[in-house]
């Protein structure tokens, strides 16, 4: 558990003690939200520490196997796209 794992888990830690600290409020919907969340992350945790570890051992250089098909996207000219709200007409319009 070098660098990654280490971040996983004390972010991890630090999330479920801050849902826990909902636990002393009287209200049973904050109680209620504070286990739930408390266990979500638990859970996650743990399994991106234990399960994701031995997943990605266990398939090794097949991790790449299967093709995702992605949708295919065609180039955009010039003037189309994000490349539109760089031109002057929406510069001319903007806050000083």
């Amino acid at each position: 558990m070098a660098t990654a794992g280490r971040a996983v888990l004390v972010s991890g830690a630090i999330i479920v003690l801050s849902l826990a600290s909902l636990l002393i409020f009287p209200q049973i919907f904050l109680r209620s939200m504070g286990l739930g969340g408390s266990a979500a992350v638990l859970g996650a945790a743990l399994g991106a520490l234990t399960v994701l570890p031995a997943l990605l051992a266990i398939l090794g250089p097949r991790i790449n196997a299967l093709r995702i098909p992605l949708p295919r996207t065609h180039a955009t000219a010039p003037g189309q796209g994000w490349a539109r709200s760089r031109t002057p007409s929406c510069a001319a319009r903007s806050a000083p």
